[in-house]
C-alpha cells in the first residue's frame, strides 16, 4: 500500500485498517505499507552508512523493499544460501530443505 511520507512515517493512513480487514477475509496474505518517495532517497544514498542515515532520519529500522523481499522469500519458502571462498561471497536461492550439494561456487 503506497502512502504519503507523513503517513508512512506516523501509521497514520485512514485506509489501512480497511485494507488489513479485506485481507485478513480473504487470504492470509501480508498488508506492506510503502513510500515511494521514502524509498528513492534512501535507494538513492552514495553508501550503506548513509542510506541507514536516511532512514533512521524519517524513524524507520529498514527499508520496506527490504521487508518486501522477505515477505516474497517466505511466500515461496526460498532461503538464502552463502558460500564464502577467498576470491569471492556469493549468496544463492534455495527452496527451503533442499539440498546445495549440486551447486559450484
Amino acid at each position: 500500500v503506497n502512502a504519503s511520507a507523513s503517513q508512512y512515517t506516523t501509521g497514520k493512513n485512514k485506509h489501512l485498517p480497511r485494507i488489513y480487514e479485506w485481507v485478513d477475509q480473504r487470504s492470509a496474505g501480508a498488508v506492506l505499507p510503502y513510500c515511494s518517495e521514502l524509498e528513492s532517497v534512501a535507494a538513492a544514498a552514495a553508501t550503506p552508512e548513509e542510506k541507514q542515515d536516511t532512514l533512521l532520519k524519517f524513524g524507520l529500522k529498514r527499508a520496506a523493499t527490504e521487508t518486501l523481499l522477505r515477505l516474497c522469500f517466505d511466500a515461496f519458502g526460498f532461503v538464502f544460501f552463502f558460500t564464502v571462498s577467498p576470491m569471492e561471497t556469493k549468496c544463492w536461492t534455495l527452496k527451503s530443505g533442499q539440498s546445495a550439494a549440486f551447486m559450484r561456487a
